[in-house]
């Protein structure tokens, strides 16, 4: 090494990915001199990494949706798979429509209570089979090509999923969003195996969100009514429309999400004015449906699993209004408290409202892509949970909507698999997991509190999660809507009621709780409060303190809190407990059988017939006050007998029935 290169002192720095020398010589030294190093180009590496993620996402897509769809396809071809019970209906249903047109189909039909869309839809794969030379009469044929449509949507969404998931969060997490629903047991469950379509309106849900995600308010309200069409549980889905389209463009907006709504209505009823059937449609598929499953659960693990019993009709009082409105009283008018318009259906009306606009108001503090695909997700579950006639395929859009907000965290995706896991659970109810209803029901309401109160507590998320990979795009951020007025009033109006509903709950449990005080009598000893010897009858079973229909007991204008509740022919016997004196009752046909039923009634004391009433007619709302002296009878029996006309809905109460001691 020579002494000039001794005096020189090296460094080497990296501009732009390239290195750089500079070498500085000691003082007295020539000038400094600087120039590039050879440049060395690491592109082609990064590249190649790119190219790799890139080519791994397009092949986890593919795999994704050939496996699901294979999947589909195996079960669809095979013989013998479905719920004969929904199956059969489609099958006589697209026969029908082939038959006799739109125009004869619901005359010719005694039951259809699907919206318009899906019977396009039946009437157009009944064409397309009759076109290719098939028959109809083939029963395997029809029932495959009848779950086509809803696989097909399976697809739809899982596309979907990818496409929006791509967009807001990269690829890698938009593949395992659409595997979250397409490889999910309940989405195949649902299409390919029982044969529902409840994936054909989820597709038009998902695809209304994604087109409220970009703006499109006309091309949301389009899809949002081709859901509606299609099944009328979409409602759900629509105060989140409503809500976001004022938000971001005021009534402008409300009026596009109108506009491409009623486009979509008059193109889907159109065929059904053409033929005359549109008052049939628009009763049996909407009019119609509230009230035709009258039970608080039909087959839903949802809330009333927790609070009551699920079979009971959604009509009836709960034993705390009825004693909060009866203040002390055995029987009140039918319109003697306000608090007699609190029934179960119309109290779940209530909580459901509540629910919702919690949900919205919660959402509309951290807005966003992911997190309006959550408040979606919600609201689906809260319209599975809350409300009365559910069944238990309602939770389906719930899946979808959730996918997209479950790949975000560890910890969602945990809470997704399990929601999952649950309604595969209710899909089974067929196979014994009746057994596991309140603990279905209890997981189910923790996990949508769970994710509400996660939903109030998150960050709002600016920028693509981390774990999307260099692929993922930066999304632009998302047009903040103007503040408003009705808005920031909606958000307190929501608390406001919220709190009012627990305050009022509170006030009708206590007075219910003193009227109880009052109502229980040392001296009387009501028959329902009894274990009978022997019951039976001609139709359900016995009931205590409602009618044989599970509803709140009302017998013209007067409801009663105490009774038994039977159908005719009944046989009722109890032991007579000693040192009481006479038993009485009001006996009298059911309200809830709408005029129709005529029965008698008789009371025997130890096989001696000591009353007989004359023929009972819900018509006229008869009733008959009875008062027996019991003496030393030790058995007590209750009869109801048809008459002539048969016993159709001869729905016979024993209101206040009891054993009394003398004053």
């Amino acid at each position: 090494m020579t002494e000039e290169s001794q005096s020189r002192v090296g460094l080497t720095s990296s501009v732009n990915g390239k290195r750089l020398t500079v070498r500085a010589e000691q003082p007295g030294a020539r000038a400094a001199v600087a120039h590039p190093s050879p440049p060395v180009d690491r592109a082609p590496d990064l590249a190649d990494a790119g190219l790799i993620r890139r080519h791994g996402t397009l092949l986890g897509a593919a795999a994704i949706l050939i496996a699901g769809s294979a999947i589909r396809a195996s079960m669809v071809v095979q013989d013998g798979l479905g719920y004969l019970p929904d199956t059969n209906f489609f099958v006589n249903w697209t026969r029908s429509l082939f038959q006799h047109g739109l125009g004869g189909f619901y005359e010719a039909t005694g039951f259809c209570d699907y919206p318009p869309l899906f019977v396009l839809v039946m009437w157009g794969l009944g064409q397309g089979i009759a076109g290719l030379g098939e028959s109809l009469s083939n029963e395997h044929l029809l029932r495959a090509v009848l779950k086509i449509p809803a696989c097909l949507a399976d697809l739809a969404i899982a596309i979907t999923l990818l496409a929006e998931g791509r967009r807001v969060l990269g690829g890698r997490l938009a593949v395992a969003a659409a595997a979250l629903y397409f490889l999910n047991p309940v989405s195949i469950y649902n299409s390919a195996y029982w044969g529902q379509v409840d994936a054909i309106h989820t597709a038009f849900i998902l695809l209304s969100v994604v087109g409220m995600a970009r703006g499109r308010w006309g091309l949301a309200g389009s899809f949002m009514a081709f859901a509606l069409l299609q099944k009328f549980q979409s409602i759900a889905f629509v105060p989140l429309l409503l809500f976001e389209a004022y938000r971001y463009r005021r009534w402008q907006g409300l009026g596009y999400v109108l506009v491409g709504a009623t486009v979509v209505a008059a193109w889907v009823l159109l065929p059904f004015a053409l033929s005359g059937a549109l008052p049939d449609v628009l009763q049996r598929g909407y009019l119609g449906v509230v009230g035709q499953y009258s039970k608080l659960s039909p087959s839903a693990y949802n809330v009333w699993h927790l609070v009551a019993s699920p079979g009971l009709t959604d009509t009836a009082l709960p034993e705390t209004v009825l004693l909060a409105a009866a203040d002390g009283r055995a029987s009140l008018p039918a319109d003697g408290s306000p608090l007699l318009w609190l029934s179960w259906r119309n109290l779940s009306l209530v909580a459901y409202t509540l629910g919702v606009a919690l949900v919205l108001t919660i959402y509309s503090y951290r807005p966003g892509p992911i997190a309006r695909a959550g408040a979606a997700g919600l609201l689906g579950l809260a319209f599975f949970l809350i409300p009365t006639e559910m069944h238990e395929r309602y939770a389906h859009p719930a899946i979808a909507m959730l996918a997209l907000w479950a790949v975000t965290g560890p910890w969602k995706e945990r809470l997704f698999l399990l929601l999952s896991t649950l309604m595969l659970l209710n899909l089974t109810k067929l196979l014994p997991a009746d057994q596991l209803a309140t603990h279905i029901a209890a997981i189910l309401v923790s996990l949508f509190i769970i994710m509400l109160v996660w939903m109030g507590l998150s960050k709002r998320r600016t920028a693509a999660s981390p774990g999307a990979g260099r692929d993922a795009p930066q999304p632009a951020p998302e047009v903040k809507p103007r503040p408003s007025l009705i808005v920031t009033w909606f958000r307190r109006l929501t608390y406001v009621a919220v709190v009012g509903a627990f305050v009022g709950g509170g006030l009708i449990a206590h007075a219910a709780r003193d009227s109880r005080a009052m109502v229980e009598d040392e001296n009387t000893v009501y028959l329902s409060e009894l274990s009978p010897v022997r019951a039976k009858q001609g139709w359900g079973t016995l009931q205590r303190d409602h009618s044989v229909g599970r509803r709140t007991i009302r017998m013209g204008d007067t409801v009663y809190l105490r009774g038994l509740g039977t159908h005719t022919p009944s046989t009722i016997t109890f032991e007579v407990p000693a040192g009481y004196d006479s038993f009485v009752a009001t006996v009298g046909i059911d309200k809830g059988t709408n005029g129709r039923g005529r029965a008698r009634a008789s009371v025997e004391l130890d096989g001696r017939e000591v009353f007989r009433s004359p023929v009972l007619s819900g018509a006229d709302a008869d009733q008959v006050t009875i008062d027996v002296p019991l003496g030393a009878a030790s058995r007590l029996t209750l009869k109801a007998e048809p008459t002539a006309d048969g016993r159709r809905f001869d729905h016979v109460n024993w209101a206040l029935a009891a054993i009394v001691k003398a004053r």
